[in-house]
């Protein structure tokens, strides 16, 4: 059970429900301030690049935060920058799709500056238990590598015993093999 839960964790099951355009902004709501409408679209924002990548195969979670621009009084506007988290699965090299992310992060926001997207990203632990490999032996083989050298040495010793046992052993099968066919016919 523990394996099957890891399992779809590393591949980001549960997929994250996103908000959308509809619950940010219900059409029986009160008129909200421009600032609280910048926030909420900031937020949209963020959720759709969210979402976007979190498409991507291997990604198991992204967050995205966007830093809107600052307005100081008598100086020029801080320009907006965007964090980005990526946790993905160790099996997928991520990093090759670094300079793509980055491209769909620019592109995605009107403005930016590709200088001001950081991106890390992180790949998951397994914590998945091994499979331990049951080994599977007769219990004649237990014996025989429990006393390897004496078996060794007793097979030398009477090799024609050995071979006198297994004819008569084979051919006691043989009779049995025989006496339940020649039963099944009549």
């Amino acid at each position: 059970f523990i394996n099957a839960v890891e399992l779809l964790r590393l591949n980001g099951y549960p997929h994250r429900q996103f908000t959308t355009a509809d619950k940010m902004f219900p059409a029986n709501q009160l008129v909200v301030s421009p600032q609280e409408e910048q926030q909420k679209i900031n937020f949209l924002k963020e959720q759709r690049i969210e979402g976007m990548l979190s498409q991507m195969e291997g990604v198991i979670n992204a967050k995205v935060t966007i830093a809107l621009p600052t307005y100081d009084e008598g100086s020029n506007a801080s320009p907006s920058s965007v964090a980005v988290f990526i946790k993905y699965s160790p099996q997928v090299n991520m990093e090759a799709f670094r300079v793509k992310i980055k491209d769909l992060i620019e592109m995605s926001i009107p403005g930016l500056q590709y200088s001001k997207i950081s991106i890390l990203m992180q790949p998951a632990e397994f914590r998945m238990v091994p499979d331990v490999p049951v080994k599977q032996t007769f219990w004649i083989m237990d014996v025989i590598n429990a006393n390897k050298g004496k078996v060794e040495k007793w097979l030398m010793k009477y090799p024609y015993q050995l071979m006198l046992s297994l004819t008569g052993l084979l051919i006691g099968v043989g009779i049995l093999i025989g006496y339940f066919c020649l039963r099944r016919r009549f």
